[in-house]
């Protein structure tokens, strides 16, 4: 086995993009690990954050020849300082940058540790969202062989890959592909029924606002309690509104209108041959039974294909709808990787909090008291002004 070395860089190091967008073109990863995604949300959470301990290690084999890149972030919880990788709840899926075929399954396991070896003092290392079986993503190593615990699983939905729409649709119910041209009939009859990409900041602002209100009245008739912070990231979704590089990537945000009326709109982030299918609502009006978002994926679908996409990720959650598009699971891990008593604490706690996810029935339970501890506190607020 060659002798590997290490490298630290910043965020803001201008030797950085060069690097990163060669590690990025010889590896399969996905959209949340590009060197476009990482500085849009880099900029936005320097922003909120003002302040971020960031830290990016690249793994050589010589000089110029770059194996690997661990875009790095530590951040505390509760008493833990803990080593994640960058992204926080708003990458889907996280994992190093490595460049397989040229790393033997022990080059593989040695630069995870070298990694570890460099990093500052922390309680534990969190990989959260760690797609270890993806349709579209080389099989992961998995970390136990670095000594880390699993702590929990999440799921993610896409569909593998087909070299044509006409293959993709091949595993499309024909009965829903019928009732799509029904439907579209059916609104056309009331007006005019068209689909409009939209490109500006303004108008990103104006549609991420209008699904946003639309989540957030499905997610409280769900009993879930739906925050400001949701309405915040509008700002980081609107800057991709000029997203385009030279990784064939490009930002699709869409809406179904029927004279002008918003049915129904979506964001996609179009990055290799993978559409990612990130943020979907449909709006409260009288023509939700004609199933506008559903007509707007279809339409969104073969307007990808014919702009060399060969796969659908729809990303966290198992949501029926999913597997109508050739959806199939992919297993997302999450592991953590004590280092003091602290991080041990933060480990048990973490494994905690996802078999609380995971149960419906406490689920169900902790929903009902966050809605009764809403209502206490909305009481308290309008007796406090009186």
């Amino acid at each position: 086995m060659k002798l590997l070395s290490i490298k630290s860089f910043s965020a803001t190091d201008p030797r950085l993009e060069f690097v990163w967008k060669r590690i990025e073109s010889e590896c399969e990863c996905t959209v949340f690990q590009s060197y476009e995604w990482f500085q849009r949300w880099y900029k936005f959470e320097l922003k909120r954050q003002k302040k971020l301990k960031i830290f990016i290690y690249i793994v050589y084999r010589k000089q110029d020849d770059p194996l690997a890149l661990f875009p790095l972030e530590l951040t505390s919880h509760g008493p833990a300082n803990l080593m994640r990788f960058a992204g926080r709840d708003l990458a889907e899926y996280k994992l190093p940058l490595i460049i397989e075929n040229k790393l033997t399954s022990e080059e593989k396991v040695n630069l995870w540790k070298i990694v570890i070896s460099e990093m500052p003092p922390h309680d534990a290392f969190l990989i959260e969202r760690y797609p270890l079986k993806h349709q579209n993503i080389p099989k992961q190593m998995s970390l136990e062989k670095i000594n880390a615990l699993k702590a929990g699983e999440v799921e993610s939905v896409s569909s593998c890959k087909h070299e044509n729409i006409d293959l993709f649709f091949n595993n499309i119910s024909k009965r829903m592909v019928k009732d799509n041209k029904r439907y579209t009939r059916r609104l056309k009859e009331y007006g005019k029924l068209e689909y409009k990409f939209l490109y500006t900041e303004e108008e990103y602002t104006e549609i991420f606002t209008k699904i946003s209100n639309s989540l957030e009245r499905k997610a409280r008739s769900l009993g879930i309690s739906f925050t400001e912070k949701i309405y915040s990231l509008i700002n980081f979704y609107t800057s991709f509104n000029d997203y385009s590089d030279a990784s064939n990537s490009s930002s699709y945000l869409i809406a179904i209108t029927l004279d002008k009326q918003v049915l129904a709109a979506c964001w996609a982030l179009k990055y290799k041959e993978v559409l990612y299918y990130l943020y979907p609502g449909y709006m409260d009006t009288p023509y939700i039974k004609y199933s506008p978002g559903r007509l707007l994926l279809e339409h969104l679908i073969n307007i990808a294909f014919e702009n060399d996409v060969k796969a659908i990720d729809f990303t966290l959650g198992k949501e029926p709808y999913k597997y109508n598009w050739a959806g199939k699971d992919n297993l997302l891990v999450d592991y953590v990787k004590p280092t003091t008593f602290i991080g041990l604490i933060y480990y048990f706690y973490r494994r905690l909090v996802n078999s609380i996810k995971t149960n419906l029935y406490i689920l169900t339970i902790a929903r009902f008291a966050i809605r009764r501890l809403e209502s206490v506190l909305n009481l308290f607020k309008t007796i406090s002004k009186k």
